[in-house]
């Protein structure tokens, strides 16, 4: 009998002696179980998703963006054309990124104005 079997065993035996259910898998796959408990058995991990290739390179709308806001002062709004090869639902995340990360959550309003193909960027705080 090896050790980990040994121990396995000893654990049970103080397990049954306080009337505990339990199920112990040992590394060579041996069960013991002890009540009516049932293994639950975890599906096969699911694949992580893979993220979709960006349409722009790395830093591209952040840079694009980042000229008309960083100068804003309390109650200033920027308004920002949508570039060539953008869509206004990227500009506005980027717009709400850029201007969290220099003012703050909460410090920002951003608004799509589909009349004008533009993202206004109001400066709150």
């Amino acid at each position: 009998m090896d050790i980990i079997t040994k121990t396995a065993k000893d654990a049970a035996r103080l397990l049954n002696a306080i009337r505990a259910q339990y199920i112990i898998v040992l590394p060579t796959g041996e069960q013991i179980i002890q009540g009516d408990l049932k293994l639950h058995v975890p599906d096969a991990k699911p694949q992580r998703k893979v993220r979709a290739q960006s349409r722009h390179p790395h830093g591209f709308l952040n840079n694009y963006i980042l000229p008309f806001i960083q100068h804003l002062d309390v109650g200033d709004v920027a308004v920002i054309p949508v570039p060539n090869g953008a869509d206004m639902d990227e500009i506005q995340g980027s717009g709400a990124s850029a201007s969290a990360r220099l003012w703050g959550n909460g410090n920002y309003k951003t608004m799509r104005n589909d009349k004008t193909g533009c993202l206004e960027v109001l400066r709150m705080a």
